[in-house]
């Protein structure tokens, strides 16, 4: 069915569990992220592709769907949803982002959409990060403390010196060079 309940109701998911996260967004979207596997469940608002469909013919996707990785890649971490679009993390320390990429928020350097998970990165210190994304932009915090972030920069939550400017590859958030690398 669509429209708005005023009370739950289950989501019958075909995916076997357990999960280790699910993960709602602000525009009514919702993942669930496996314990093991290169497969989320996702499901609600598409904006942007955020879902893994093309927007234009899919808006909303009522039942949980695979949003998958290639095979070499390790179990997905955790999901992040922001406005448009999603990233996700690896246990191996990988980075995907996909849905509206027009501000660079996806990591796309030509600025463009994605209705399937991209590679962005990889690191040794992404073995126990968080993603976090928001309107137009993304930022992950690595295991060695550090920030990045990438996409729109307007009110320099990117944490940039150039209000309302792109980015389309993770940068260095300016200013937490002086904070404490280290758990006090």
């Amino acid at each position: 069915t669509t429209g708005s309940l005023a009370y739950p109701a289950p989501v019958a998911m075909t995916a076997a569990g357990p999960f280790r996260a699910l993960v709602a967004g602000d525009q009514g979207d919702v993942c669930a992220v496996p314990t093991t596997g290169v497969t989320l469940y996702c499901w609600g608002s598409n904006m942007g592709g955020m879902l893994g469909q093309d927007p234009a013919t899919t808006p909303l996707v009522t039942s949980p769907t695979a949003i998958s990785i290639p095979a070499e890649f390790v179990d997905f971490a955790s999901v992040a949803l922001g406005w448009t679009h999603a990233c996700a993390t690896t246990t191996g320390g990988d980075l995907f982002c996909w849905g509206d990429g027009g501000l660079g928020q996806t990591g796309s350097s030509t600025l463009s959409s994605s209705f399937s998970p991209v590679y962005v990165t990889s690191s040794a210190n992404f073995s126990a990060f968080v993603a976090s994304a928001g309107d137009a932009f993304t930022c992950v915090a690595f295991s060695d403390w550090s920030t990045q972030c990438m996409g729109w920069n307007f009110y320099g939550q990117v944490g940039q010196s150039n209000p309302n400017g792109t980015y389309s590859s993770l940068t260095t958030v300016v200013g937490l060079d002086s904070v404490p690398t280290t758990p006090q």
